[in-house]
């Protein structure tokens, strides 16, 4: 005989927990671009400017840079880069030619009400000053997403931009 209060107490069933219950599955919906970017083609020559290199801090007073199509592929002193026959020639005499800047914290309007203006000042003011990529942290997620497309497919004259979308706090 077990001793009094040593006992368990019936199971009612009543009692019984509750079946434990499987987590939904997340729905996934991958959104992304779909247009054919915009790349341009053909082979231009910068020429004669100060070039600042990525090399260092090496700096080629008179040199050349040779860009086909989106790609940069050949970097030198004036003299030991081959210009091909019917590349576009820029005569950068007098000019610096630099690597584009980054800035990975911009802010700024891109649209307003669904609206995607065709030219925005701001971000043309970003490439006149020598930026060419733009991450802006926290925008409406409408208007930056629609910009960077418009931007990506040649629609739109800005920066490349990239972007999280509205911030979240």
């Amino acid at each position: 005989a077990a001793e009094a209060g040593t006992e368990k107490p019936k199971a009612d069933a009543g009692d019984k927990k509750p079946a434990a219950k499987t987590a939904p599955k997340p729905a996934v919906v991958n959104i992304r671009f779909r247009q054919q970017a915009d790349a341009p083609e053909g082979t231009v020559a910068l020429v004669g400017g100060r070039v600042l290199t990525m090399k260092g801090d090496q700096v080629l007073e008179r040199g050349t840079v040779l860009i086909r199509g989106n790609r940069i592929v050949g970097v030198g002193p004036a003299d030991s880069i081959q210009v091909p026959a019917g590349a576009y020639v820029v005569d950068c005499s007098g000019k610096t030619v630099m690597p584009g800047l980054i800035d990975v914290h911009a802010h700024g309007a891109q649209g307003q009400e669904g609206i995607t203006p065709q030219q925005n000042w701001a971000r043309q003011a970003d490439l006149a000053f020598g930026v060419t990529t733009v991450h802006d942290p926290s925008n409406d997620t409408e208007a930056i997403f629609a910009a960077s497309e418009m931007q990506r497919a040649g629609l739109l004259v800005q920066p490349r931009t990239f972007s999280t979308g509205t911030i979240l706090y």
